[in-house]
């Protein structure tokens, strides 16, 4: 067996019999396209990234809180995240959820993913047939407006949805990204059909997440199998009101947690949603090392860090350069002095009931007193001014 192809499970649950039979049946296929997904699977070790703050990042206010976000995979790489959605619309779902929990679990799961890591997002209907009713877009907006159109009439067609999101992958997919299906149904299908797609999608080095709404034996075989084959995890719900927090509670990219610290502090759990994760740390004034702790659903760990400085404001900040024909000069015997000063908004916080600004021209008038009366003296006043200023 090769290093990238699945081990079957030890254990068995109470329908384990049913799902080790069909996992043999993928089995002999997945070992045949295992040499033609071996470089995909060699990305798939865990890896965590943080993309937000920058590293090098500096802090202007003193000590503060800030948004840490990233992305943690053990599916793929972590610069870019591609997630396909293929979204059961049969007929039945009219009467298996009547609110349309299925679409508002989707969006919910858009909307709490990281506003700054770079994600595509596609959607692909499936009843009888499957159609590409979004194709890949970094408008979170566009995606969200397509979910909130899916019809709910037809048969189910599972194969024809996965084969249509791994068109689209193939397409559009970006190289060195996080792959990865979430597939939803609340019926059953033609089981053949749909592990060729799986076999498909694993080659491509796709991850299948999977989610039935209901209790059939049957679906929750079929779905499983193609989860187990993909490097996925599969989710039954019975109620449909619990779809959106299973949509938020599917591991999609592989990962189970992520801690962040800094500078050594007892660690913060992330929030997860959808392989990105977020947690606000608070910043001390100078180096703040912050790290990023990641474990996969396998026991894998890896972590990342970056350092972001924070600088102290909580006084008026003076630089007095002395210049000789536009060059620094070494002393004031160059008979040249420039005083520069910070003249931002951040100028009129107090310090004690008093403004900033009004310390740093009590501290010029003091400064000036004492230069000679020969000397050539500049002063420089910068900051930023928004439009409306």
């Amino acid at each position: 067996m090769s290093a990238g192809a699945p081990i079957l499970p030890e254990g068995k649950s109470e329908t384990g019999d049913v799902m080790l039979n069909a996992r043999l049946v993928l089995l002999s296929a997945l070992m045949i396209g295992a040499a033609a997904s071996s470089a995909a699977e060699s990305e798939r070790s865990l890896q965590v990234e943080i993309q937000s703050p920058s590293a090098g990042f500096t802090v202007e206010d003193g000590a503060t809180n800030i948004e840490v976000e990233g992305i943690a995979s053990a599916i793929g790489g972590v610069r870019y995240l591609d997630i396909m959605f293929v979204m059961d619309t049969s007929g039945s779902l009219r009467s298996s959820d009547p609110q349309d929990y299925r679409s508002l679990g989707a969006i919910g799961l858009i909307e709490n993913l990281s506003p700054k890591s770079d994600i595509k997002i596609g959607v692909v209907s499936f009843d009888k047939k499957s159609d590409l009713a979004q194709p890949m877009t970094s408008s979170r907006e566009h995606v969200i407006n397509t979910l909130k159109l899916l019809p709910r009439s037809g048969s189910t067609n599972l194969a024809a949805g996965i084969d249509a999101a791994v068109a689209e992958l193939e397409r559009n997919g970006r190289p060195g990204s996080s792959r990865v299906i979430m597939l939803f149904t609340d019926g059953m299908s033609s089981k053949n059909k749909a592990y060729d797609a799986a076999v498909e999608a694993t080659k491509l080095g796709i991850t299948i997440q999977t989610l039935m709404l209901g209790t059939s034996n049957k679906g929750s075989k079929i779905l499983d199998t193609i989860a187990w084959a993909t490097g996925g995890s599969f989710l039954p719900v019975a109620d449909p009101a619990l779809l959106p927090e299973a949509f938020l509670n599917l591991r999609t990219t592989g990962v189970d947690s992520v801690t962040l610290s800094v500078n050594g502090a007892v660690p913060v759990p992330a929030r997860l949603a959808g392989g990105t994760f977020a947690a606000s740390l608070p910043l001390e004034v100078g180096e703040n090392r912050i790290v990023a702790f990641a474990t996969s659903l396998d026991g894998e760990t890896k972590e990342s860090s970056i350092t972001v400085n924070v600088r102290d404001t909580s006084c008026a900040a003076l630089e007095v350069t002395a210049m000789n024909d536009g060059r620094p000069a070494v002393s004031l015997n160059d008979r040249s002095v420039e005083i520069v000063v910070d003249a931002s908004r951040s100028m009129w916080g107090q310090i004690d009931g008093v403004s900033k600004m009004q310390i740093a021209k009590e501290t010029l008038e003091d400064v000036s007193y004492w230069l000679p009366a020969d000397i050539d003296l500049a002063l420089r006043a910068y900051g930023s001014a928004s439009a409306s200023e």
